[in-house]
């Protein structure tokens, strides 16, 4: 592949990506909605600051950074 059909094809990738991150936030602010009352303290609080990494770790049962 040439230079500019490189990154042409990294732009095409970044805004697909975008796209779908971007999804997956709408769907996990609606999970927080949703079932806020039934989630743990933690996670809550993990959900609410957007502390994806950490929430991830709590659900796998591995201790979170601080």
């Amino acid at each position: 592949m040439t230079l500019d059909e490189q990154l042409e094809e990294l732009l095409v990738n970044l805004v697909e990506r975008r796209q779908q991150v971007g999804e997956t936030l709408v769907r996990l602010d609606s999970i927080l909605e949703t079932q806020k009352a039934s989630l743990d303290a933690k996670m809550v609080h993990f959900l609410q600051r957007r502390s994806y990494e950490k929430a991830l770790a709590f659900v796998r049962g591995e201790s979170p950074d601080a």
